[in-house]
């Protein structure tokens, strides 16, 4: 499988730039509960990230596809691993 490097840095960069969009925006009226609402919005991003760079002509048959979780899983974890250390620092 070939990736367009460029496209996916786009995607990651206007990805980051929404966390963090969201994460100010939602900060005073989720206070108590933001580290629960930045992992929903971390597993929307990831499955969205790898949706992004699935083959377009196999993506009837990616829900069944293993790589496809695992692609979501460590897409997720990245990102929720960044989320938290830019709320820790």
């Amino acid at each position: 499988m070939r990736i367009n490097f460029s496209r996916l840095l786009l995607v990651l960069l206007a990805a980051i730039l929404i966390q963090r969009v969201l994460y100010f925006l939602l900060l005073p009226y989720f206070k108590d509960a933001i580290i629960v609402l930045l992992a929903i919005v971390d597993f929307a991003m990831a499955f969205f990230f790898a949706y992004v760079n699935y083959p377009s002509y196999a993506r009837k048959y990616m829900l069944k596809d293993q790589n496809f979780h695992y692609n979501v899983l460590g897409y997720f974890v990245v990102f929720l691993l960044l989320d938290l250390f830019f709320y820790y620092a």
